[in-house]
């Protein structure tokens, strides 16, 4: 990784980006326990580090507006990576080894869709580090952040907290980016119509997800991954193509938006959020006012965030 991120400063066709989620981040914070036994509103922060300029963005979302699954992760990568201006031809891209939710089909077939888009990209390398040795720069910028948050006892709003992450750095401060629910996260949905998610290669061998440590991807063959069990190793090729399906139509397929409505909250954190507003300052008691117009179920709150549903497997081996 140290190797990649390295060859980005150097040359102007390689591009390297680690990528990693912070740990959840709640609305209000407040300095007393008592909202320690309420549901807060969790907010989301997506970090990549970009190995060319050694920058550190951001990218924040609430959870009524989306969740923290492998499509809005994917979602982020997709902006940013659509962004990048400069001749790129080679993107490395790195991550921890979370399995599902980073090693994930879903999670490839965005890359793949914005390949394919991008004017100047030919292939996407998406490397995992071993499980146990995951310590990427995006732990060390959401070090900063986090130093920083301690000395706000009292924080109501997103853009407080985006402000606490702007202003945690002198020098070669991170760039926010306050994702947009119905502009920014995108749905594989289609996508996954289009292809085959198969578990053997070209020679019917089986490929194992777990056990992939790199998934490279080519503009030249759109429907094609080759997964490798080390990186720079032996890959085997696997053609996701589905029977008379044109892959060249591959890049012209139409992504919906993830989240159109919004996301819903439970019931029961809507009334927990409703109960705390009295520990608010006044003049941010009208960033809650969504409270009254979110979508509404009844499910049991997940501690991570999730809620409801996941949009990846859990970290476990196919028999």
């Amino acid at each position: 990784m140290n190797e990649d991120l390295e060859r980005a400063k150097i040359d102007d066709e390689i591009e390297t980006l680690t990528f990693d989620l912070q740990k959840v981040l709640f609305l209000p914070k407040v300095p007393t326990n008592i909202v320690y036994y309420l549901r807060q509103l969790n907010l989301y922060n997506f970090g990549i580090h970009v190995g060319s300029t050694n920058q550190g963005i951001f990218n924040v979302w609430l959870e009524h507006e989306a969740s923290k699954g492998t499509q809005e992760v994917g979602s982020c990568l997709r902006k940013y990576i659509m962004s990048i201006s400069h001749p790129v031809k080679k993107l490395l891209l790195w991550s921890d080894s979370c399995g599902g939710q980073n090693r994930s089909i879903k999670l490839v077939l965005m890359l793949m869709h914005t390949l394919q888009n991008h004017p100047s990209l030919e292939t996407i390398s998406l490397r995992f580090l071993e499980s146990g040795h995951s310590f990427l720069p995006n732990d060390s910028d959401f070090g900063d952040m986090e130093c920083k948050l301690k000395a706000n006892e009292k924080v109501f709003t997103d853009q407080q907290y985006m402000k606490i992450m702007e202003d945690c750095r002198i020098n070669n401060k991170f760039h926010v980016n306050r994702m947009t629910p119905n502009a920014d996260f995108y749905s594989v949905d289609n996508l996954m119509k289009y292809i085959t998610n198969r578990k053997k290669d070209s020679n019917k061998a089986k490929v194992s997800w777990m056990d992939t440590h790199e998934i490279v991807m080519e503009k030249s063959d759109p429907l094609t991954i080759k997964m490798k069990k080390q990186i720079g190793g032996e890959s085997q090729s696997v053609n996701l193509a589905k029977r008379g399906c044109d892959a060249n139509g591959f890049k012209k397929i139409k992504l919906e938006q993830l989240w159109p409505v919004g996301r819903p909250l439970s019931e029961e954190k809507i009334k927990d959020l409703k109960s705390m507003l009295y520990l608010v300052d006044d003049d941010a008691k009208p960033f809650f006012d969504f409270l009254n117009n979110v979508r509404t179920e009844d499910f049991v709150d997940d501690l991570e965030g999730f809620g409801e549903g996941i949009d990846f497997d859990l970290e476990y081996e196919d028999d």
